[in-house]
């Protein structure tokens, strides 16, 4: 057969048979569109609305918000806007296709807790710091958790702003929302019955992994108790669909949508709107209602405060300050608390029997020879007897600042009217701790002896400097070889060099002889843990304690300090027992130990320190820290490596946490 074949039309606009191509110099449709807008603009006749509302914008601010109608409940109150509602917080600018208009998206705390859930950069953030915003523009108190939502601290309604890299403040800020004081004093302004309160949590997955490392993995569950138990309203962020493990604690989403609708069908947004998403802040909320699209706003800058309405006191907006990580005797504040201020006591020599002891002046001697050792004062006679007669008159400061700690970070002070008791492992602090300690007794004129190996410690026991030494090296008998001058001559067994203290380390013998050093403040020093040596300490201070010559001596309240008492107790059995005594019969003890040791005394010095519940636990993570005073210190416990000074102030039933002072 025979086919007939021609070429088709070339491509382009199709022109039609009896008029122009569409755009083209010859079509007149665009003029005759331009003539009849102008007529009808002319009459007067507007155009009919759109039979829809245009997509919803890309950036929502605050002002936008309140443009709305009905926006948080306004009222008018003598002609000015008054808000009349506080308990909901507006959230987001919605979408209601089927009503053809826009409303503002508010979460009311009475429906649940809120979660936001987004991919990262989705404005999860953002989001928190909007509801946020809008609760302190309410008179709300608000604490955050998270650095993304440290801008907030500027607002004077906020309370603790807190990031996880401070897990014991975050689960003490927990803790207390829930209810639990763990024997911590309550910080002031914290009111459980206003239910006007806000938590932030950004990143809740990563806050309570970080949690899981407090308390043996208790703290994990710190937030749950919060959602489930206290009144406080949370919003978190979150980017999992089970909100961290929460999701039945949680009542109300507000879900970041994406281009992706499996991801948003995952996240718990419905078919029907999924894959809505794209830019940041673009969101399904999932509350009591129908779920609708909307538009997260943005934080104001500056949270804008109650027209005609005075803010009421922020009862709640309670702040939890951090831990120092150093500090020094000269950053803690003693105005207003300071110790006694009584001068240091007369020094004190140990003298056997028929030794006397001359005033530094030439005069006679002070000291009357009589049986076995004596201690009492050395000076000017008369004088120097009402000198400590008035010393034991006045009224020691027991307490004692150790350093800065608690909710406020203030400085601490503790009370060593009973004794004190610091425990640690080794290269907690303990002996810093001890000589901190030490010299506050030194400098109250209590201080009677210390028994140490650490010359840090011992120096606690010298003068403060500009102090004058106030005795002398001169004896009556053969046995000192003094001179007048109160230097002592080159073949005494007895170096006497104006410190006031003495040291059995380089002798050692039992025989009287003794090696050391005199200073104003009339202490003893050990430095070796031999029985010898710690029984000539103790019947001494058994003589001073019993000597009617000197009363100051035997009623002014004295205070002994020992280093590592776990040792002495196992090199000294008897003269341990014996100390023990003195301590029943008044002493004062301040003592160091580490922590297995206390914690399984049963008796003698360690095991009485242990009852008076008064001390120091350093490196409270350490096992057997618990036992010591029998106290719980897991919520007052930092994860990590321990850090030298950092641990928990005892008295009584009454917790701090606390980073000691260096002496």
């Amino acid at each position: 057969p025979e086919a007939h074949v021609r070429l088709a039309d070339p491509w382009g606009p199709h022109r039609s048979a009896d008029g122009p191509a569409p755009g083209s110099a010859d079509d007149h449709l665009p003029l005759l569109v331009a003539a009849a807008r102008e007529v009808a603009e002319r009459s007067g006749l507007r155009p009919h609305p759109a039979p829809w509302l245009p997509a919803l914008p890309t950036r929502v601010g605050p002002d936008e918000l309140a443009r709305v109608d009905g926006i948080d409940g306004i009222a008018r109150v003598d002609g000015e806007a008054v808000r009349s509602d506080d308990r909901t917080l507006p959230v987001a600018l919605g979408d209601l296709p089927a009503l053809q208009r826009r409303t503002v998206v508010r979460w009311d705390p009475r429906d649940g807790h809120l979660a936001v859930q987004g991919r990262p950069r989705s404005g999860r953030t953002t989001a928190l710091r909007t509801v946020g915003l809008a609760a302190l523009d309410r008179g709300w108190a608000v604490h955050a958790i998270g650095s993304g939502l440290a801008d907030l601290a500027a607002h004077p309604g906020t309370g603790t702003v807190v990031d996880r890299s401070d897990p014991r403040r975050v689960v003490r800020l927990l803790r207390l929302l829930a209810g639990h004081d763990d024997g911590q004093s309550r910080p002031a302004g914290l009111d459980r019955t206003t239910g006007r309160t806000l938590l932030l949590v950004d990143d809740v997955e990563a806050v309570r992994g970080v949690l899981a490392g407090v308390a043996g993995g208790a703290g994990a569950d710190a937030l749950a108790d919060v959602l489930a138990d206290s009144p406080t309203a949370v919003a978190v962020s979150v980017s999992g669909p089970t909100v961290g493990g929460l999701a039945s604690l949680v009542g109300v989403r507000a879900v970041l949508a994406s281009r992706d609708r499996h991801d948003d069908v995952s996240l718990g947004v419905p078919a029907a709107l999924a894959g809505q998403g794209g830019p940041p802040g673009r969101a399904v909320w999932l509350g009591p209602g129908d779920p609708l699209v909307c538009q997260v706003a943005l934080p104001p800058t500056v949270a804008r405060g109650r027209a005609r309405r005075p803010a009421p006191p922020l009862r709640g907006a309670f702040r939890l300050h951090p831990l120092p990580d150093d500090v020094g005797t000269a950053d803690l504040d003693v105005a207003g608390h300071a110790p006694g201020g009584v001068d240091p006591g007369p020094a004190v020599v140990v003298t056997d029997s028929g030794l006397a002891v001359a005033s530094a002046d030439g005069d006679d001697t002070d000291v009357v020879p009589g049986p076995g050792p004596t201690c009492g004062p050395v000076g000017r006679g008369a004088a120097d007897v009402a000198v400590c007669r008035a010393v034991a008159d006045v009224a020691v400061g027991w307490d004692v600042a150790i350093g800065r700690g608690g909710d406020d970070g203030r400085t601490l002070w503790m009370d060593v009217a009973q004794g004190a008791l610091v425990v640690g492992p080794p290269g907690s602090g303990r002996t810093s701790t001890l000589a901190l300690l030490a010299r506050h007794a030194a400098a109250t004129g209590s201080l009677r002896a210390v028994v140490s190996r650490d010359d840090v410690l011992a120096s606690a026991a010298m003068p403060a400097p500009g102090r004058t030494a106030r005795t002398t090296g001169r004896a009556r008998n053969g046995n000192g070889n003094g001179t007048g001058d109160g230097r002592a001559s080159s073949n005494s067994h007895g170096n006497r060099d104006g410190s006031g203290t003495t040291d059995w380390r380089a002798s050692g013998s039992s025989n009287g002889n003794q090696s050391g050093n005199e200073n104003g403040t009339g202490a003893i020093v050990v430095r070796r843990y031999a029985p010898a040596d710690v029984a000539r300490l103790l019947d001494t201070l058994e003589a001073g304690q019993g000597a009617a010559t000197f009363p100051s001596r035997a009623t002014a309240p004295r205070v002994v300090v020992v280093d590592d008492l776990d040792a002495l107790t196992q090199l000294c059995v008897l003269e341990a027992d014996r100390l023990a005594a003195l301590c029943r019969d008044g002493l004062v003890l301040l003592a160091s130990a580490t922590t297995g040791a206390a914690a399984s005394a049963l008796r003698g010095p360690l095991a009485d320190l242990r009852g008076a519940r008064s001390g120091i636990v350093l490196a409270p993570r350490e096992r057997g820290s618990a036992e010591v005073f029998g106290h719980g210190l897991e919520w007052l416990t930092e994860p990590g490596r321990p850090r030298p000074g950092r641990g928990v102030l005892v008295q009584g039933a009454r917790l701090a946490p606390l980073q000691v002072a260096r002496p």
